[in-house]
């Protein structure tokens, strides 16, 4: 610890030239109470493809040994996790091992505990963060392009307000430490955290001499964060049991934006989102919703007005993903007539398509998985509602791709039997290639609008 804050002291003798006296005291402050609270998070997995590492920055949020984490893919199975350790930063990497408490796809968290004896620090978040133009902010975090990951420090001044439709602060006048920094207010209190950074514009010479833009951005010197809005309600409720955060849902497949043409035609002067493709039994079927029902106010309040229809779509997902319990909608029903309330009971998110059972054989070179009620909503082709199972990926050389299987085909049939999960197709799988001779591998696939023959030889 005593090494790790002489590092921090570095850095400010280092800054000492380039910020004011106050500055100066600001982030000797921070630099302090961030000793003990930073670690790299390794976490392990190992999926039917293969095994892989992801690492990460995480930010000890209770002295029992709590913390949580940036930087680890919110989209795996915790199933897959084979190990979860800490490392603290220095060159001595020592590590702790750790437990899994739970993941927040919405926020891009992810929650641990460290059951071994250590004196950690604790950052406590504000509820807000009660920025304005021209404050400034300081980050500490580590830097994990540094063998010894060790901490760095940032400074900027608040420059401008952003919503995508999330919240997010850019900051001038210099940057931010990298993904996983905790951001700091000139009263050295945690108001955000330095997450995913949005694309910048640069421009540079195409052929011909002509100018051609450039999307590119900078992990290693960030210059936006995120405040603390948009993720410390989490906290309090953060997932647990070494699960998955389920998102709360209505029973509706899909929501749309309403353009400005449809609004006008209709009358309206406040935002609106367009229900699409009510599920029939939910709770949206339930209370009375039908397609084509716009909806203008959540829990006695207009939709927020943002800078366009597609942000208020998107800004309304993410407040039911946020809520809890039972919501109310003010709706405009599609057949006309004078604004109506209905209450609305969230119920648990069905199977996501990530979640759905899997098979991988790699001798035939292809994977796939089961289907899911969600696909023909999310899915817009034509085989949505095809029952069978949805090939993923095709190694190229081999077997199946040879045979002509292609990535989207949806298997329906396998050597003559029907097949709608995963352990059906292992099990007949095991049966062909296992008898004497193997058998070949004869798929019915739906592709497009049409059904093909796919034979996968088994034997040269």
């Amino acid at each position: 610890m005593k090494k790790t804050y002489a590092g921090l002291l570095l850095l400010l003798c280092m800054c000492h030239v380039a910020v004011g006296a106050d500055s100066q005291v600001l982030l000797q402050g921070v630099a302090k109470k961030a000793v003990g609270a930073f670690v790299v998070v390794e976490c392990h997995i190992k999926e039917e493809t293969g095994s892989q590492v992801f690492r990460g920055v995480g930010v000890c949020i209770h002295k029992s040994g709590l913390f949580m984490a940036t930087g680890i893919d919110t989209r795996l199975r915790p199933k897959t996790i084979t190990k979860l350790q800490v490392i603290l930063p220095g060159a001595e990497k020592t590590t702790f091992d750790a437990k899994l408490e739970g993941i927040d796809p919405l926020t891009g968290l992810t929650f641990l505990q460290v059951s071994a004896n250590h004196s950690w620090s604790a950052i406590g978040f504000q509820r807000k963060a009660n920025l304005s133009l021209g404050s400034q902010v300081v980050s500490v975090g580590l830097n994990l392009s540094d063998p010894a990951r060790s901490p760095t420090l940032g400074l900027g001044y608040v420059a401008s307000f952003r919503r995508v439709p999330s919240r997010l602060i850019r900051v001038t006048g210099g940057s931010l430490s990298p993904a996983g920094s905790v951001v700091f207010d000139s009263s050295g209190k945690a108001v955000g955290m330095v997450m995913a950074q949005p694309w910048q514009r640069f421009e540079t010479l195409g052929r011909g001499g002509r100018s051609l833009n450039m999307p590119l951005k900078n992990e290693e010197r960030p210059i936006s964060f995120t405040p603390v809005e948009e993720f410390v309600y989490i906290l309090a409720n953060r997932p647990k049991g070494g699960k998955v955060r389920r998102f709360p849902w209505i029973g509706v497949g899909n929501f749309s934006p309403v353009p400005a043409e449809l609004a006008e035609a209709k009358g309206l002067t406040v935002p609106a989102v367009k229900i699409e493709q009510v599920v029939q039994g939910r709770s949206a079927d339930k209370a009375g919703l039908k397609d084509g029902d716009m909806i203008i106010g959540f829990n006695g309040k207009p939709l927020e007005r943002l800078a366009s229809s597609g942000l208020v779509n998107q800004n309304l997902v993410r407040t039911i993903m946020r809520a809890s319990g039972e919501i109310t909608l003010t709706i405009l029903p599609a057949g006309g007539g004078a604004s109506r309330t209905v209450k609305v009971k969230l119920e648990p998110m069905p199977e996501l398509p990530a979640e759905a059972k899997r098979i991988f054989h790699p001798a035939l070179g292809f994977m796939a998985r089961e289907k899911v009620m969600l696909d023909k909503f999310l899915d817009k082709g034509s085989a949505a509602g095809v029952p069978g199972l949805l090939v993923l990926a095709v190694r190229r050389g081999t077997p199946s791709a040879l045979a002509g299987l292609m990535q989207g085909d949806v298997i329906v049939m396998l050597n003559g039997r029907k097949v709608t999960t995963a352990a059906q197709v292992k099990d007949l799988l095991d049966k062909a290639l296992s008898n004497k001779p193997p058998l070949d591998i004869v798929l019915i696939v739906r592709r497009g609008t049409g059904t093909e023959k796919v034979v996968i030889r088994s034997r040269k």
